[in-house]
Formats: structure tokens, sequence, C-alpha cells
């Protein structure tokens, strides 16, 4: 019989939670983990991030095709 995982969904910088719920699972004897929760704000990074680095690329792939002329 496998055992069950245990996951928590909990915002990353929830400190005070965390502590909280490690030690309602340790008073059971239970192994757990944490997945840390998506907020508006770490999307909208991810996002912003993803952009900025397609744009790079395209400039990178621009500059690298673009011939030069010496005159």
């Amino acid at each position: 019989m496998s055992a069950i995982e245990n996951i928590v969904i909990s915002m990353e910088n929830a400190t005070e939670r965390r502590k909280h719920i490690t030690k309602q699972f340790e008073s059971k004897k239970l192994s757990f983990s944490f997945f840390n929760a998506y907020t508006y704000q770490s999307i909208n990074q991810s996002i912003n991030q993803s952009i900025n680095q397609s744009i790079n690329q395209s400039i990178n792939q621009s500059i690298n095709q673009t011939p030069y002329y010496i005159i």
C-alpha cells in the first residue's frame, strides 16, 4: 500500500503560516511538502521575464543577421 503524499499550498513568504502548519503535521507525525502558491505578482513577474527574454532574443537575432558595410 502506498503512502498518501501530503502537499500544502502556501505563499512562499507566509513564514508564520508555514511554521504553524509544520508544527501541526509534526505533532501528528505526518510527512508533507509545501507547494508555492501562485500570486498575481509572481505570475506577472514570470510573464514579464518571458516577454523580456523574447525581446532580447529577437534583438540579438536581428543584430546578428544585419549586414555591416564599411565605407
